[in-house]
């Protein structure tokens, strides 16, 4: 590979990190304000986070043997 190469997959890698790192802290907080009051929205976007963490626990591994 060429240095370009090298840097053209850095900066692809950079930007899917920006996308992916906003949607926690900033992103999520707004959108679960428009389907739960309030008083419950620690406790959705915890919830919420949990279950994506353990549909990753098993989709990716699934994916990845489907993939060999």
């Amino acid at each position: 590979m060429r240095p370009r190469d090298y840097f053209t997959i850095s900066a692809y890698a950079f930007a899917l990190s920006v996308l992916w790192n906003s949607l926690g802290p900033i992103i999520l907080p707004i959108l679960v304000l428009q389907y739960v009051p309030e008083a419950l929205k620690n406790t959705s976007l915890s919830v919420l986070t949990f279950s994506g963490m353990v549909l990753a626990i098993f989709i990716q591994p699934a994916a990845g043997a489907i993939a060999e």
